[in-house]
């Protein structure tokens, strides 16, 4: 019996964006049940590169409207005399060729729902000019083409939302994003807060993010105080909190925030998973969620979360909930890291691709 040959696509496939962790995971996978790899890519983890075959992807640089039109012919110039078996790729324009599809994001829904902001300035217009432009050609592709791949959505709400636009592909499944550090994670004992609940917030100032959303809402709990980390949020200040909001900034070691905060807000615009979401839990914060953040079906079963409606009231109501931990059900941070452990989805994500040798 021949070694089975399954070929990984994706820009980068490192630990340099949550796509490209996913690509290293979907290599490691492959590794580790002993299959032959190839990585399709521009960008290649050092740590991969013996042992995989390494396929250099170009990329144009810069611009994502061409680096998207391009991506189908570049990808089969890459691949050409490759024997691979599967193809499994995390970008629509390859579907059509690929066997499994894993969907971390949907340009149209995050249109939809407001998550390109409206902040002034040449660059920032010229991303959202870029972005419908995106939109228009995975709608056309979509809707002209449809997906040939077996869909692996990441979250039940990336699946409504492809349902939503598109409609039901002919394959199609729930397959989480993996907790890639879940062995590093520890659930620490959370007491109710003495004082007011320090809230949590990360993503920088990134439209997406929500943190716009969030302030306003936070000044109104007179008692709360937020924690803001992420790229772009050194020095950020708002006079509705005053000195009852502290920047971090980027920060590579997160271990002084997540031990500060008793709430981990996520008020994101549109979020396909939430990572940072399901780590808070994972680690024993409950979490406050907008009802556009993937893993808010998997949190809300668990008890580990409520979701905000968006207005000040309901977050007062669920704020308090959270801080006084009344809706948490014991044992929550270990049901999560099980549900999201990387070697059972890795099982889930191999026996696709067994599935798809022998069709």
């Amino acid at each position: 019996m021949t070694t089975p040959h399954v070929a990984v696509v994706h820009n980068n496939i490192d630990g340099n964006s949550a796509i490209g962790k996913l690509a290293r995971w979907a290599v490691q996978v492959g590794l580790e049940a002993g299959w032959r790899v190839t990585a399709v890519a521009h960008d290649l983890d050092r740590d991969l590169r013996a042992d995989v075959e390494w396929r250099h992807l170009f990329v144009p640089p810069r611009v994502h409207a061409v680096q998207w039109a391009v991506a189908e012919p570049t990808v089969r110039h890459a691949l050409r005399g490759s024997t691979h078996d599967v193809l499994h790729v995390y970008q629509p324009q390859l579907t059509g060729f690929a066997d499994t599809w894993h969907v971390s994001y949907l340009s149209r829904s995050a249109i939809e729902h407001g998550a390109l902001g409206d902040e002034p300035g040449c660059r920032a217009r010229l991303a959202r000019a870029q972005a419908h432009l995106v939109a228009r050609m995975e709608d056309a592709y979509l809707r002209r083409t449809g997906s040939g791949a077996n869909v692996l959505w990441c979250s039940e709400f990336i699946r409504d939302e492809y349902l939503r636009l598109y409609g039901a592909p002919a394959r199609g499944e729930i397959l989480y994003d993996p907790a890639l550090d879940a062995g590093a994670v520890a659930p620490q004992p959370r007491p109710v807060p003495a004082g007011g609940p320090v809230i949590g917030f990360l993503g920088g100032l990134d439209p997406r993010k929500g943190l716009r959303d969030l302030i306003p809402a936070v000044a109104a709990v007179t008692d709360a105080t937020l924690v803001v980390a992420g790229p772009g949020s050194e020095g950020f200040s708002d006079v509705r909190l005053g000195e009852r909001l502290s920047a971090l900034g980027w920060t590579p070691d997160l271990t002084d925030f997540w031990a500060s905060i008793d709430v981990l807000a996520m008020p994101s615009r549109f979020e396909p998973f939430g990572m940072a979401a399901t780590e808070a839990a994972m680690r024993g914060i409950p979490v406050l969620l907008s009802p556009q953040v993937g893993c808010a079906d998997l949190l809300l079963n668990d008890g580990a979360a409520a979701v905000w409606d968006g207005t000040a009231q309901d977050f007062a109501d669920q704020l308090r909930a959270l801080s006084r931990r009344s809706i948490q059900r014991p044992g929550f941070p270990q049901r999560v890291a099980e549900t999201l452990d990387p070697r059972r989805l890795g099982d889930q994500l191999l026996a696709h691709w067994t599935k798809a040798v022998r069709a």
